[in-house]
């Protein structure tokens, strides 16, 4: 991958992209810069994978994501400024509680949502529908609409947006979710789960299929190339459509590039294989860094924000 980066504040950093890969395992870029603002002094590194040896991928996120009906992921889209899907006819007097839902808790950080914790909305296309492990009453439903949740107790539940009853079982990753999962924008049945605390062990971001609920992907947290050992994912992945690129920031300090190479076979499964390459920032003024925000995405653009 290729970045021209500026750090414009020290809290805060835009890079644009177009994305390429080196011929050279596991390289390593360094070249310090300043900001003119701060005066703080800043130093980006990235880290190639091999396998996406001459793949070049010019990105350009779009104003929002139109594939898919309803919310994908935090606050909806790339720009992270539509957090809601549909119209109100008129102004409501008053809002009233429609239905809720108990999950578990953990010993340490209870139940419910945690930080950001917003549910994503979808309504899967019929095909897709059809083939889910859904409860039988929904799938037949050509209405349908799924809610699906991210929990502190360490589940994913998935929801019936009207009566609130659960559309199928939970996946238990058996540690505290505590950021918003994230639907795959195109309408794939992909979902795409960080994780806030390790309970066993497991420190990191998955991916699952959404037909029948198989984990397809791990990515570990725990990353000798990054410069801090925490390795939760709090923020909600980037997506860009057309490249078929997901971007991350981990808490760790790195931002992860995934060329998932996806694909449906022939029974219209998704299937991904995907390339992670990582790059890394350094201050000056501070010894470990960690991105707990959700990459937001403008034109070539991605910003995000060190919470450290």
């Amino acid at each position: 991958m290729k970045f021209n980066l500026t750090a414009i504040a020290f809290l805060f950093v835009i890079f644009s992209i177009s994305i390429g890969f080196t011929s050279i395992e596991n390289a390593v870029d360094s070249n310090p810069v300043s900001d003119t603002i701060s005066k703080v002094k800043f130093k980006w590194e990235k880290q190639w994978n091999n396998n996406n040896k001459g793949n070049v991928k010019p990105i350009s996120f779009p104003e929002s994501y139109k594939n898919i009906e309803g919310v994908s992921t935090f606050r909806g889209g790339p720009r992270r400024d539509s957090p809601s899907f549909g119209n109100v006819s008129t102004r409501p007097k008053e809002l009233k509680i429609k239905w809720s839902y108990s999950t578990g808790g953990d010993a340490k950080w209870g139940g419910g949502a945690g930080w950001t914790g917003q549910p994503c909305i979808v309504k899967w296309d019929d095909s897709t529908r059809n083939a889910m492990n859904l409860e039988p009453s929904f799938k037949s439903n050509s209405n349908f609409k799924e809610v699906i949740l991210g929990s502190l107790d360490g589940k994913i539940y998935f929801l019936d947006l009207e009566t609130g009853k659960p559309s199928r079982k939970a996946i238990n990753i058996k540690n505290p979710i505590k950021g918003t999962v994230s639907i795959d924008p195109r309408g794939w049945p992909l979902l795409y789960a960080g994780q806030g605390i390790s309970n066993n062990g497991e420190f990191g971001v998955r991916i699952f299929n959404l037909i029948d609920q198989t984990k397809m992907f791990f990515v570990n947290g725990r990353d000798p190339f990054a410069f801090r050992a925490w390795a939760a994912f709090d923020g909600a992945p980037l997506y860009a459509e057309g490249q078929d690129v997901l971007f991350l920031g981990g808490e760790n300090g790195l931002v992860y590039s995934m060329n998932l190479n996806s694909v449906k076979n022939s029974n219209n499964q998704p299937v991904i294989l995907p390339n992670v390459s990582k790059y890394r920032y350094q201050f000056n003024t501070t010894h470990y860094q960690g991105i707990e925000n959700s990459l937001v995405g403008y034109k070539n653009k991605i910003f995000f924000s060190d919470n450290n």
